[in-house]
């Protein structure tokens, strides 16, 4: 499901991977604490944000990633 909303640019990217790592192990986590929990969502949702937004800037003239899209 994930590929059909991603490049092979995106996907490439470390900072990508490294928010990929970080929501399978929230998601893999047996932490019981739904408050903790809650604040490390919106913690990683928050990360996500930021660097979408930073990564659509330097391809944003790039329309080659944008073709690719279904």
């Amino acid at each position: 499901m994930l590929k059909l909303f991603t490049s092979t640019e995106y996907e490439n990217d470390p900072v990508f991977q490294e928010l990929l790592f970080n929501w399978n192990k929230y998601m893999n986590s047996d932490e019981d604490d739904e408050e903790f929990l809650t604040l490390w969502e919106e913690v990683l949702m928050n990360d996500w944000y930021s660097a979408s937004t930073n990564w659509l800037k330097i391809f944003r003239n790039d329309n080659t990633w944008r073709k690719k899209l279904v």
